[in-house]
């Protein structure tokens, strides 16, 4: 059973509780220097924000936001699995549980429960730029992984999402306070001056960190990831129809095995260009890519 709320928030929020509780096995571009499993978990499901190509969109018939009350029962599950081996788990995958952590409190609950466990490593994607979050515990094996796009795209595909300043801002803060911090420029979007968009984007970057007194701010990350937009045709397919005006989604993308993704030749020259551009600015083995 579950109830709902209503307030200030502008999607509908119900509290459910999931049962059986399940980590889904999941191949991340991290694995080849983890070396361990690679889970995804969904304590919430649906994101606050609405950006116009977010696969979400495709998954679920509406867009109202749903938190799963019964975290204890995903912790006990927890507890089981890491007697056994060591675990990757993305805890903010189908949701931006940052954005929400003012209502729900669920990232501090799960860092408290890393810090007991060493053989645990947790990744929080995010858009949100909420300098709040640094007052959470600095822990090694808790990861903020910031998703980033140049200004221009955020204006277009991404309503309602801090500016690409605040989040590079909020990821710089969280590195000068010793955090674990990952960039994310995935998805990489295309625009006719996508070069230019994602040339700014690294400047600014460059810029901040400067401005912060973070000259080596690219070899403080944890790592970076590189990767054009790409989605299941199941999801594209209703994506469309509910987005039948955003470019992103119109795009005549390429279906390559079931999924949809920019053609072959345009998919290398934009994720070949990121990747140069960031090699001149940290170690390459550090950037991951598909």
């Amino acid at each position: 059973m579950g109830r709902t709320v209503s307030g200030s928030i502008r999607h509908r929020l119900s509290f459910w509780q999931k049962k059986p509780i399940i980590f889904f096995m999941k191949e991340h571009r991290s694995v080849r220097i983890l070396a361990i499993p690679i889970f995804i978990t969904v304590p919430m499901m649906n994101c606050i924000y609405d950006c116009s190509y977010c696969y979400l969109k495709g998954m679920y018939p509406s867009g109202h936001m749903v938190l799963f009350v019964n975290i204890e029962d995903y912790l006990e599950e927890l507890d089981h699995i890491l007697k056994t081996q060591n675990m990757y788990v993305c805890i903010s995958y189908d949701a931006d549980l940052l954005a929400m952590e003012a209502v729900t409190g669920y990232v501090r609950l799960w860092s408290a429960y890393a810090a007991k466990h060493e053989n645990l490593k947790l990744e929080i994607r995010t858009k949100c730029a909420g300098h709040a979050m640094w007052d959470l515990p600095c822990l090694s094996n808790v990861i903020y992984a910031f998703t980033l796009s140049p200004q221009k795209m955020i204006d277009a595909f991404e309503k309602e999402t801090p500016s690409a300043f605040a989040r590079i801002v909020c990821a710089a803060e969280g590195l000068k306070k010793g955090f674990p911090v990952r960039l994310c420029f995935d998805p990489m979007l295309y625009l006719p001056s996508w070069k230019t968009d994602y040339l700014q984007l690294l400047s600014q970057i460059d810029r901040i960190f400067g401005d912060r007194m973070l000259h080596d701010g690219w070899e403080k990350l944890v790592d970076v990831s590189v990767g054009t937009f790409r989605i299941s045709q199941e999801y594209m397919k209703k994506l469309r129809r509910v987005e039948p005006f955003a470019p992103a989604v119109q795009y005549p993308y390429v279906n390559c095995n079931g999924v949809y993704q920019y053609p072959p030749e345009l998919l290398k020259k934009m994720e070949n260009f990121m990747i140069t551009e960031l090699t001149q600015r940290m170690d390459k083995e550090n950037i991951y890519y598909e």
